[in-house]
């Protein structure tokens, strides 16, 4: 098994980006084992179908097609590090291509006078590949992705049988066919649905409903790139409830659940639909201001601020909050914005707290 771990590791070939996801840098090590194995697999079941003399060159060629595919997405994973996505697509659509041809051959092969269990059998995969595209992708892309393929198998089946049906004649094996592609379509439904919850709850935190820090590294690296390439303001703020602690020694944590949650909806009324709020932590807030400079940043945070102040949480009374915001500058980084707003934060709270501090210092050298 040595052989095997050595692969999965490849110790200095995949040059992963320095904020990139552990379960993309698992994936894609899995894919520089897999897809090389596939070639292999795909080669020697192609090798061992020319000692047929019946066997259709059709498939001979499609699996060496699939071979070599697998062998170009492997050197394309292994040579470009920014690559895993284009990857994947391809890859999918690689395997669907595969399946969808040998699923075309075999129904021109009977002519749809009988429906063999070749057919059958390549309906289980197109389900089987319909759930890898599921755990691949997000729900949504995996919905389209899956609804494209299954309504190209379905117009091959139909392309082939409703002939058979308009002459009058009933192809055996009909109804296990009928089957297959009901089947299918529940398990679509059931995977989308799935996917969805499991997206749900992987993005977005419980309790508030608002984005978790985990989705927000994932916006926030997004619009740290958009900032600087298309040189356009980006603003950051980010708050935390002053003395909250107190509220859930005196009041009890389910009143501290309720002020959190009265403060997100409270601050989501006050953004715009391209403004992204998250929970950073405990009772830490995150408000990511695109095309918005310092300016309207602190106007922001000032609104919120007021408005908090002012809120009544049943016996909780009023709480309020410190302020720290930042703007992009050139060469920022996610780490670098974050110092300097959690440097004006702890500014804000210094200064008494229930305050908006602005950070502009340049970046890894932060001072209010």
């Amino acid at each position: 098994m040595r052989w095997l771990q050595f692969l999965l590791s490849l110790p200095g070939r995949l040059h992963l980006p320095k904020v990139e996801d552990v379960i993309n840098a698992r994936q894609r090590r899995i894919y520089l084992t897999l897809l090389p194995l596939g070639v292999l697999v795909t080669l020697l079941d192609a090798f061992d179908q020319i000692q047929h003399d019946d066997t259709n060159p059709f498939n001979i060629l499609t699996n060496v097609g699939l071979a070599f595919g697998f062998a170009v997405l492997a050197l394309l994973l292994w040579r470009f590090k920014h690559s895993q996505r284009l990857v994947e697509y391809a890859l999918y659509l690689l395997v669907a291509a595969f399946l969808l041809s040998n699923w075309y051959v075999d129904f021109a092969q009977y002519r749809a006078v009988e429906i063999p269990r070749e057919i059958l059998a390549w309906s289980i995969w197109l389900i089987v590949m319909h759930l890898v595209g599921f755990l691949t992708f997000s729900p949504q892309e995996g919905a389209v992705l899956s609804s494209l393929v299954y309504l190209a198998s379905a117009a091959i089946g139909l392309g082939f049988v409703l002939p058979e049906l308009l002459a009058g004649r009933r192809p055996p094996g009909l109804d296990e066919l009928i089957q297959a592609y009901a089947a299918t379509a529940i398990a679509l439904i059931f995977l989308y649905r799935i996917g969805s919850l499991r997206q749900r709850y992987a993005l977005i935190d419980f309790l508030t409903g608002v984005s978790n820090r985990r989705h927000l590294y994932q916006l926030f690296t997004y619009e740290v790139e958009r900032a600087r390439r298309y040189r356009q303001p980006f603003s950051v703020v980010l708050f935390d409830v002053d003395n909250f602690k107190q509220v859930n020694d005196t009041h009890g944590h389910l009143m501290g659940d309720r002020v959190l949650k009265g403060l997100t909806q409270l601050t989501l009324r006050l953004l715009r639909n391209v403004d992204d709020l998250g929970r950073w932590g405990g009772e830490e807030f995150l408000i990511l201001l695109p095309e918005t400079d310092v300016v309207g940043a602190q106007r922001l945070a000032e609104r919120v601020r007021s408005a908090l102040a002012q809120q009544r949480f049943d016996i909780a009374g009023s709480v309020t909050a410190s302020f720290g915001v930042t703007t992009y500058l050139p060469n920022d980084t996610l780490e670098t914005m974050l110092h300097r707003a959690d440097e004006a934060l702890y500014q804000a709270k210094r200064e008494g707290r229930n305050h908006v501090a602005v950070s502009l210092a340049a970046p890894h050298a932060p001072t209010t």
